[in-house]
This record gives C-alpha cells, structure tokens and sequence, in this order.
C-alpha cells in the first residue's frame, strides 16, 4: 500500500501521515487511545505485552510440560506412564493458570508463581532420586540404565526450565507493579 502511494507521486509527508493513521487505527484496534507523544506510545505498548507476557509463557510452559510426558513414553515406553501423568496435570494447569492471568487474577498470578516453585523442588528431588538410581545400576550394566539416563536428562530439563519460567513470571511482576 505504500508502495502505491509513492507511485502516484505523494511526497514524503503524505506517506508519514499514512503510517500515522495506520499507528492510531492499531491502537483503536486494541482499545487503547492515540498517545500524544513517542514515550506515551512506547508506554502503552510495553503495558500491552506485559499484559500478555506471563499467560503467554505459562501457555507454553505448560505445552512443554505435556510434550515432555509425551516424550517420556515414547523414549522409555510404558514405564514411564507417572511421567505422562504428572506432566500432563501440570502442563494442565499451567495453562489454566495462564488463562486465569490473561483475565486479570491476582490469585493466579500468585498461583503461577507456587506451582512453578513447587515444579521445580519436585523436579529437582526427582532427578537426585533418579540419579541415584543410575549410580546403582552402573556397575551391574542393568539392563535400565538407558532408560533411567533418558528420564533423569528429561527430569532435568524439566526442573531447569521450571526455575527459567519462575524467574521470568518474578521478573515481570516486578516491572509490572
């Protein structure tokens, strides 16, 4: 569209008072009324995405806390079905806290917050279980040592993004208040 514009031969101010329009119908769009200046719009648009951020990241949390159950079964198999359960409650409920968050709760916001603490102390405590359990299974060459390996990696990484998420949702709540 604003290729056309200078086609038909407007000058420069016609071309910025174009996006100008277009700016201020994208802050219509979002209910928000037209800043007056540049640090007014910056503003209101760093309030629009914090206003999204954390229901956003607990979304994706929780989709990842899913795929990570999903991904247990299929590397280990049916051994694993706690895994599946536990991160597709969790992964559940991440999301519905996000959902929460996204229509204003304090609660859920305090919420996200304590599961994502208590996640990573259960991650955490799961993955020194499991690896002592590998320390057990090493000298014998037990026949589970590979799949016991492939749970405590997944365990892991679980509990790291845990704590990655928990300091992002503080993070945000500080800059937010």
């Amino acid at each position: 569209m604003l290729a056309g514009t200078w086609q038909k031969g407007y000058d420069i101010k016609n071309a910025y008072s174009h996006l100008l329009i277009s700016t201020t119908s994208f802050h219509q769009l979002f209910s928000i009324s037209p800043p007056s200046s540049s640090r007014q719009r910056l503003t209101q648009l760093r309030s629009v995405m914090n206003s999204m951020f954390v229901p956003s990241l607990l979304f994706y949390y929780g989709v990842f806390l899913i795929l990570c159950g999903i991904m247990s079964i299929t590397l280990i198999g049916m051994k694993a079905k706690t895994a599946l359960a536990s991160g597709g409650i969790s992964g559940l409920i991440a999301i519905t806290i996000g959902h929460f968050i996204s229509q204003g709760s304090t609660v859920a916001q305090v919420s996200g917050l304590l599961v994502c603490l208590l996640l990573f102390g259960v991650f955490c405590w799961r993955s020194a279980k499991t690896l002592f359990t590998l320390f057990e299974l090493i000298p014998e060459r037990h026949p589970d040592l590979k799949d016991k390996g492939i749970a405590f990696l997944i365990i892991c990484l679980m509990a790291v993004v845990s704590v990655v998420v928990l300091l992002l949702q503080l993070s945000s709540w500080s800059t937010h208040r």
